[in-house]
């Protein structure tokens, strides 16, 4: 029956459009990076970028590693069996620990990242509910977390594609809103520009690092699309079997 449910699947081309799948991956490259990209580079000087180029030099060189990992043994579909390949059983669990730690930290940075916001945009809200008191900060990054969590709930792509169009408005709006306040201002701002700055700043290391995460994040979701698109010049080859084999294993999710 799970088989059949596959097959029906595939036929029908999968479960979100092209249109959709845009705005999957408009939402996954764009987002917080519209502002932490210019407040890395205020921070830090125009040299900073060196920084970002040396991380993309660094994720390039580690996807080729990957590569010949995965083309060395195609049972290795994941970071937890590169590590049991090198050094066994422990190095599947160091892994994998160390995988499940980056998100649960990395979560946890967007519900302080969104409380701070929030709480700069509305100060004097909180909440008062059966005798807990919550203040602004921590309510909103409860609120935060009870509207975000059933998103995480969704296998379905083209159900997910609604969500990204609405972060994908949030940045146009966002995009919009800072053109419309500089071009307003730009004639009262004192905007000093630098090579370098000579101070060790954790913050700008911080921001370039995150949108490299988020770039990384993308992987999983640009390999299922050449398998798919393999499975469409070969529907009735192997490449049919990998792909399902793929969705069913770990189904992508952007």
């Amino acid at each position: 029956m799970e088989e059949d449910n596959h097959e029906k699947q595939l036929d029908d081309g999968g479960s979100s459009s092209l249109f959709k799948t845009c705005f999957n991956a408009l939402n996954a490259f764009s987002g917080i990076g519209i502002l932490s990209v210019p407040y890395s580079l205020a921070r830090g000087g125009w040299m900073s970028l060196s920084l970002l180029l040396l991380l993309a030099a660094t994720a390039f060189y580690t996807s080729l590693l990957i590569t010949k990992c995965m083309n060395a043994d195609r049972s290795v579909k994941t970071y937890p069996d590169i590590g049991e390949r090198a050094f066994g059983r422990p190095g599947r669990i160091i892994v994998s620990v160390f995988m499940h730690l980056e998100l649960y930290l990395v979560t946890t940075g967007f519900l302080i990242l969104e409380g701070d916001n929030l709480h700069n945009l509305f100060p004097g809200f909180n909440i008062k509910m059966i005798g807990l008191r919550l203040n602004g900060k921590q309510s909103f990054m409860a609120s935060v977390a009870l509207v975000i969590m059933p998103t995480l709930w969704w296998d379905n792509l083209s159900v997910l594609s609604y969500v990204s169009m609405s972060g994908v408005l949030a940045t146009v709006l966002t995009l919009g809103s800072i053109s419309w306040v500089g071009a307003d201002t730009s004639d009262n701002m004192q905007v000093e520009a630098f090579i370098w700055a000579n101070k060790d700043d954790p913050d700008m290391y911080g921001e370039w690092d995150f949108e490299e995460w988020k770039r990384l994040h993308m992987e999983k979701f640009i390999e299922a699309s050449e398998k798919f698109i393999e499975w469409k010049k070969n529907p009735d080859g192997r490449s049919r079997e990998e792909f399902a084999k793929f969705v069913e294993e770990d189904p992508p999710v952007a």
